[in-house]
């Protein structure tokens, strides 16, 4: 029963997900940026980085505030773990939005993963 639910959830989440990202004028450009191996003798850690572009999905944006002297926003996306290639989302990773003709880089400040052992969305917070 649990497998079972498990699906129709993952089934609900990924038509919620592609139905407002459809909708909306927003894509985000998704950089999962993988660690490697440790170089000891130069100091850096290899990274690996993947790129899905074009990527529509639900977007909030949630606040917008000052913050030393600049403006600060907020949003939340609303992704599948499909669009993403089954990624668990990191602090490493980078997203650029792009809306109303433009881009912003945001940077990850928090992430809710809905589904425990088989992931059906994630909530991302980002700040930019």
């Amino acid at each position: 029963m649990a497998g079972a639910l498990e699906a129709e959830l993952r089934s609900i989440a990924k038509r919620v997900v592609a139905d407002l990202g459809s909708d909306l004028n927003t894509t985000i450009t998704y950089s999962a940026n993988s660690k490697g191996s440790y170089n000891v003798s130069t100091g850096t850690q290899a990274i690996t980085t993947t790129t899905y572009s074009n990527i529509r999905v639900a977007i909030e944006f949630i606040q917008s505030e000052e913050e030393e002297g600049r403006e600060v926003r907020k949003a939340k996306l609303h992704l599948t773990p499909d669009l993403i290639n089954s990624h668990q989302p990191t602090f490493d990773d980078e997203i650029i939005l792009s809306y109303a003709g433009g881009s912003q880089t945001a940077q990850i400040v928090d992430v809710i993963t809905k589904g425990g052992d088989q992931p059906y969305l994630y909530t991302i917070q980002v700040r930019f």
